[in-house]
Parts: structure tokens; C-alpha cells; sequence
């Protein structure tokens, strides 16, 4: 029975992992405003390039990032 639920539980974790893309600016435009929101927009928000859910975060390294998760082992994103 332990096997089963140990089995069960792995299975359960795997399903629910999929691939993931991060995406890193190394630089923006000097003219910026600093106060400004930096947003990613593909095939995968309906092209949205305000939508509030893929708004990049500076990272540690003071660029700003975004990590996309939940995609397919394979898709191709736009």
C-alpha cells in the first residue's frame, strides 16, 4: 500500500509539471522612464501587452524577468 500511494503521489506531482521559459533583460532603453511596468506579450496572453499577469519583476541582478510556466514539454511559443 505504501508503494502505491508513494507511486501515486509521483504521478500526481509529474502531471502537473510542465515546461517553463524564462525571459531575462539584460538591457532596456536608456530613455525608460524607471518608473514604467515592462510586460512580455505572445501567443500565449492573446498578444495582451498590458496584462497585469506577465508583468516582468527585477531579479537579484537588477534586470527585469518573467518566468512562464505550464506550458507542454515541446510547444512552441510566439
Amino acid at each position: 500500500m505504501i508503494k502505491f500511494s508513494i507511486s501515486l503521489v509521483c504521478l500526481l506531482i509529474s502531471l502537473g509539471l510542465g515546461a517553463q521559459v524564462t525571459f531575462i533583460l539584460e538591457s532596456i532603453p536608456d530613455y525608460t522612464p524607471p518608473e514604467d511596468n515592462i510586460y512580455v506579450a505572445g501567443d500565449f496572453n492573446g498578444w495582451n501587452p498590458g496584462d497585469p499577469a506577465f508583468m516582468l519583476d527585477k531579479n537579484s541582478m537588477d534586470q527585469w524577468e518573467i518566468t512562464l510556466e505550464g506550458f507542454t514539454n515541446g510547444t512552441s511559443i510566439q
